[in-house]
C-alpha cells in the first residue's frame, strides 16, 4: 500500500507551495520528493540547514532535505 502526500495550489504564482512542500519534506514517512509539472520559471524560496537561502526554479523544494529522493516528471519544462 502506498499514501501520497499532494501539494496543489489553485492558482499560479507564489502561494507557498514550495514553502510548504519543503517543511514536509522533512517527516520520516516521507521518502520521495517529486516536481510533477511546471516551467522552469516557477521559483521555490528556501532556506537551507545553514540558514542559506536558496531559490529553486525546476529543482523540488525538498532538494535539501537529506535522506530524500527527489524526481523531476516528465511534464516539467526543461530549458538549458
Amino acid at each position: 500500500r502506498a499514501n501520497v502526500l499532494m501539494v496543489a495550489g489553485g492558482f499560479f504564482g507564489d502561494e507557498g507551495k514550495g514553502k510548504t512542500v519543503d517543511a514536509i519534506a522533512v517527516h520520516p514517512a516521507v521518502k520521495i520528493v517529486a516536481r510533477v509539472n511546471s516551467g522552469e520559471n516557477a521559483g521555490h524560496t528556501v532556506i537551507g540547514p545553514t540558514g542559506i537561502k536558496y531559490a529553486f526554479n525546476l529543482c523540488p523544494s525538498g532538494l535539501l532535505t537529506p535522506g530524500k529522493l527527489n524526481a523531476i516528471g516528465p511534464e516539467c519544462v526543461m530549458d538549458p
